[in-house]
């Protein structure tokens, strides 16, 4: 039996009952108007009906289009490929962001646009820190294989979740300067700008972890990124946005938004703010086509006058090693020197003329690294050192990751380029250079806000990690060697142009970064390859070559304009051939970043 109720002047019951309709037996219901006559009734308040949540303005479809629309555009950042492929993800990022810029656009609030936009965030993020998991498991740290994996889970929605926040404070901003002012030809130029400003500048140095930029998507596109060195690797990325915005803007000029009736029902909104008419939209496309002309004449130019300049530069030999040492014998500083040792004996290099012998980061403990030194230049007294190491100070009770430099104890001089003499040779200071890490990794060699996540560790018997954490230098240090002048990177510093600009600034002649992925077990194929795409663009902005050597990772050389010289993914060796270079940058002498 179903019961249904209808209101009109009078209150009728129908009733149907196996499909018989039985409506002409009908009941009125006089109770209530008799009773309004009778009797006066006390006033009572009307309730007001449940209001039902509105989803036209958030529908599912939307959401889902932004979130695949930027995980795609985390496809086109950098990973273990070569060849067309890498091809088609530089040029496949120019256009991916079209989805999630025309949703944006035509969006009904600005509360919408930050939902819209954190969504787009947490799924391009997601992808770019999925090595993030290749933490675990953390045994070594006595931290049990269950606790390490939700540990590693959690880091990786935390650092989305952040990175993911700054993508929805760009939308909500985004949103209010499109309602504010409204489409005019000048609006990819002002979203570009405030990308760059907020997504990558501001997260530079607010995030503890600004490792996802939309330029490292063009790491392999040599000719495009050459633009670095005049107005940093960030021109690339405000390119990029400039041009999905204008290719948006474009589609909705061809394949306009239909109206949708929540867009007139919204107050201080204008319909004509959405509609675009060729005075506006042929401008627009100029200013993009005019852009990517530019930067790739620009290119063009720099890569064909590589080989003049080339000659001018002196050219070295580096040997670059790394033992493959597990995290637990780098960290706890129980590394020994005869793994690098044994090393040394089995290249026979001494008659390859090395200039220098570097390895990667905390691959020794100050002790070691003096035993090191001592037998490695015995075997080779006109050879530099530089050696990652982590060390205690006992006396400040501090420990540091750091990297010592020691000075050959002979300088071989030249008396002209056919013969050296034994008499040549020149003894030199043997007292070490030290550069202490600046910027330090979150969790990884430090525990922020030790009173709140030193309470949660202390429940699991954790809290030794707080007592280890790094202790931080702001001095921005350059070897002077025989070898050269060499800015020393540790890590993911490569990642902010700015300290690298003041080894610079100070006569560094070539860089050479050091890191460890030993912590990161599955997933170390996908940071080393971050860290390979972000050297590339620090070289051209420098326009330095630069030596990366990494610890269960890749050795390699990229010369100054980003290429990829030499690289082994596998071997614990490598003799690379590295170029000094004194000149200066444009973008390395520049005040605005």
């Amino acid at each position: 039996m179903k019961w249904s109720f209808t209101s009109k002047k009078r209150e009728i019951i129908s009733l149907r009952f196996f499909g018989i309709n039985l409506d002409k037996f009908k009941f009125k219901i006089n109770s209530f108007q008799q009773g309004r006559k009778t009797q006066k009734l006390k006033y009572k308040p009307k309730k007001k009906p449940l209001q039902k949540i509105d989803l036209k303005g958030f529908p599912l479809s939307n959401v889902l289009i932004c979130f695949f629309s930027c995980l795609i555009a985390g496809f086109c950042l950098p990973s273990n490929s070569a060849g067309w492929i890498s091809a088609f993800k530089a040029g496949f990022a120019f256009f991916a962001l079209i989805p999630f810029f025309r949703i944006l656009l035509t969006c009904n609030s600005i509360k919408m646009a930050g939902l819209f936009s954190f969504v787009g965030g947490f799924a391009f993020n997601i992808w770019a820190f999925k090595f993030i998991l290749g933490i675990y498991p953390l045994d070594w740290m006595d931290i049990p294989n269950d606790l390490s994996f939700w540990a590693s889970i959690i880091g990786l929605l935390l650092a989305t979740l952040l990175q993911a926040s700054f993508w929805a404070i760009y939308g909500i901003i985004f949103k209010l300067m499109q309602n504010t002012i409204g489409i005019n030809v000048f609006t990819s130029l002002k979203a570009s700008l405030l990308w760059i400003f907020l997504i990558e500048q501001i997260n530079l140095y607010v995030s503890a972890i600004p490792w996802s930029f939309y330029y490292q998507t063009q790491q392999a596109n040599s000719v495009f990124i050459q633009i670095a060195d005049f107005m940093g690797a960030s021109s690339i990325s405000f390119t990029l946005i400039f041009i999905n915005i204008t290719l948006t803007l474009l589609s909705l000029f061809l394949f306009p938004e239909s109206k949708s009736k929540y867009y007139s029902n919204k107050k201080n909104y204008k319909e004509n703010k959405l509609s675009l008419d060729l005075n506006q939209i042929i401008p627009l496309c100029l200013q993009g086509l005019v852009l990517i002309l530019i930067l790739y004449t620009y290119g063009f130019f720099s890569l064909a006058n590589k080989d003049s300049t080339e000659s001018f530069i002196n050219q070295k030999k580096a040997l670059l090693l790394q033992a493959d040492l597990p995290i637990e014998q780098t960290r706890f500083l129980q590394s020994n020197a005869q793994s690098y040792l044994k090393l040394l004996n089995e290249l026979n290099f001494s008659n390859q003329q090395i200039s220098l012998i570097a390895l990667p980061e905390g691959s020794l403990s100050k002790e070691q690294a003096n035993i090191f030194s001592q037998k490695a230049l015995m075997l080779s007294p006109i050879t530099d050192l530089i050696i990652g190491n982590y060390f205690n100070d006992s006396a400040l009770q501090k420990t540091y990751n750091s990297a010592i430099a020691f000075k050959a104890k002979v300088k071989l001089e030249k008396k002209n380029h056919f013969s050296c003499q034994l008499n040549d040779y020149k003894p030199v200071s043997k007292k070490p250079q030290i550069y202490i890490k600046r910027i330090l990794v979150p969790f990884g060699e430090f525990i922020p806000f030790p009173e709140f996540f030193g309470f949660i560790l202390e429940k699991f018997n954790l809290d030794y990690l707080v007592k280890n954490n790094f202790t931080t230098d702001d001095k921005p240090i350059v070897f002077d060697l025989n070898a050269g002048k060499f800015a020393p990177i540790l890590c993911y510093e490569i990642a902010y142009p700015k300290i690298i600009h003041q080894q610079v600034k100070k006569g560094a002649e070539v860089l050479i970064l050091m890191g460890d992925i030993s912590w990161f077990h599955s997933q170390k194929q996908d940071l080393a390859w971050q860290m390979l795409s972000l050297a590339k663009f620090r070289a051209i902005e420098s326009r330095r070559d630069i030596l990366i050597i990494i610890n269960q990772g890749p050795l390699a050389i990229i010369n100054r304009y980003g290429e990829i010289k030499q690289l082994n993914l596998s071997s614990q060796s490598l003799i690379a051939d590295y170029n000094l270079n004194s000149k200066t940058s444009y973008f390395t002498l520049s005040q605005w970043l």
